[in-house]
């Protein structure tokens, strides 16, 4: 049992120096980089690896930096799509 509290211990610190975050934000630039011009966030979500809770709080926060753009918003101001700047 020790020993797989020590492991699931060494486990937990693995995971906290890992940042997730910035693994999908560039999962995100990644996928926009290999596929040109605007791009559906649904799409985004499907298929470039990034955690799809993460997708619309990382798409702000890239418009932010100026990275991205949103090109299409849905009636509540939702993005639909986005390309590079």
């Amino acid at each position: 049992v020790s020993a797989f509290l020590l492991n699931r211990s060494s486990d937990l610190e693995i995971m906290k120096e890992i940042n997730y975050k910035e693994l999908d934000k560039n999962a995100i630039l990644k996928f926009l980089r290999e596929h040109e011009g605007e791009i559906e966030v649904s799409t985004i979500m499907a298929e470039s690896g990034a955690d799809r809770l993460r997708v619309y709080p990382l798409i702000y926060e890239l418009v932010g930096e100026g990275v991205i753009k949103i090109t299409k918003e849905g009636e509540m101001g939702t993005p639909l799509a986005v390309s590079l700047c």
